[in-house]
């Protein structure tokens, strides 16, 4: 026998050994792999940079836990939690995170790791967890984060009370010694479930009206809010709602945060199990006019931008005139065009349907809003608003055909 060639012995052995590995391979995947289903979005919110000047209750932390809480549209026993340093300047490291529930906790992985290092403009998305948790349940995500750390990728009308930490690694303890609150929303984008049946997911884009802005805190009171309850007590496919509002958002030019037009396929299409879409916003890019502005014509043709872009990955698409504004800078001619854009979204074969919260909130007697729905800035609704508005959604536009 050559000296250069293995004995018998030894290749039957390799190939017993290969053999072994390629027959225990895909067992060890179908093990980590969920029962057959999908993903879908129950919660999700827009990531934004931290405005320059912003009053945070923290601006950096170190050697501290922040603790936020999420109420999930969709049930489920398999989750997935996505975070963001997609404004971030430096690399994010998160060094324990964990998801909890109705005292049930568990830690949260990435790669089977319990730390991930975030480079800056990325997001990053934990490994499946087994957390059961009801449809408009709630959720506490915590995240240690050990080193010196800057605020920097928020979401600012968060609309839930953030916690912070003293100094510690809280992620797995209920006890939590609270040194500062906000309400920002901070490196948390969204959490999905897997769904072993059919689902559908609803995604609110839009700026400050879709955002809550002016609804109370910590009560679930914006109308998306309220269309997640109406959806939940009804009867059909379980369907969530995702709330990608950014207060002083504009669809043509970057205002609070980037535009419209391009975030879009980051904070809707990346949704998964996404639907339907709701598209509500102009009203900022009217503000503008007639210096800077989109008027009506350029915002509907940015609408049919977006339309083309959501057709192509099968989403339905249904859209809301702007509604009033009694504010004392709103213009005649601001407000011509305004009526212009509605007429045009009202006329449309564009869409797969409108809810009119033009209607809704419109006081007939002046300009402006019914006075039993303003906030007391004359543009944002208050809860009592917010609530007619999510009453007001015909749930018939989101049934499956």
């Amino acid at each position: 026998m050559s000296p250069f060639l293995p004995p018998l012995r030894t290749f039957c052995l390799l190939g017993a050994a290969l053999l072994a590995i390629g027959m225990s391979a895909p067992s060890a995947r179908a093990a980590a792999t969920p029962a057959a289903g999908h993903w879908a979005a129950a919660w999700a919110t827009a990531p934004q940079d931290v405005a320059a000047g912003t009053t945070l209750a923290f601006a950096q932390v170190e050697n501290q836990t922040i603790r936020q809480t999420v109420r999930l549209t969709l049930a489920g026993d398999q989750l997935q939690v996505r975070l963001s340093n997609e404004y971030g300047t430096r690399p994010l490291r998160i060094g324990a995170a964990s998801i909890s529930s109705k005292g049930q906790v568990r830690a949260l992985t990435f790669g089977g790791g319990a730390s991930i290092v975030i480079p800056p403009g990325a997001p990053a998305v934990s490994d499946p967890v087994s957390l059961p948790v009801a449809r408009l349940g709630e959720a506490e995500i915590s995240l240690y984060l050990p080193d010196r750390t800057a605020i920097q990728t928020v979401h600012s009308t968060g609309l839930h009370t953030t916690l912070v930490s003293a100094p510690g690694d809280f992620t797995r303890q209920s006890e939590f010694p609270v040194t500062a609150r906000s309400s920002y929303r901070v490196f948390l984008t969204g959490v999905s479930v897997w769904a072993t049946q059919p689902t559908q997911v609803i995604a609110a884009l839009g700026a400050s009206i879709v955002d809550g802005f002016r609804s109370t805190v910590d009560t679930y009171g914006a109308w998306p809010d309220r269309l997640a309850d109406r959806l939940a007590a009804s009867s059909g496919v379980p369907t969530g709602v995702v709330n990608l509002g950014i207060s002083g958002n504009r669809v043509t030019s970057d205002g609070g945060g980037v535009s419209a037009l391009a975030r879009f396929d980051r904070d809707v299409l990346s949704q998964p199990g996404l639907t339907h879409m709701i598209l509500f916003e102009g009203r900022n890019d009217l503000s503008l006019l007639p210096r800077d502005g989109a008027d009506a014509q350029a915002l509907f043709t940015a609408y049919q931008q977006i339309v083309h872009r959501a057709r192509q990955r099968g989403i339905k698409v249904i859209a809301a005139p702007v509604t009033p504004d009694g504010t004392t800078g709103w213009t005649d001619a601001q407000e011509a065009e305004r009526r212009k854009l509605n007429a045009l979204v009202r006329a449309s074969t564009l869409f797969d349907g409108y809810i009119d919260f033009d209607a809704v909130l419109q006081n007939p007697a002046a300009r402006g809003l019914k006075p039993a729905f303003d906030s007391g800035d004359h543009l944002h609704p208050n809860d009592a608003g917010y609530r007619a508005m999510g009453e007001a959604i015909d749930l018939k536009l989101f049934q499956a055909p």
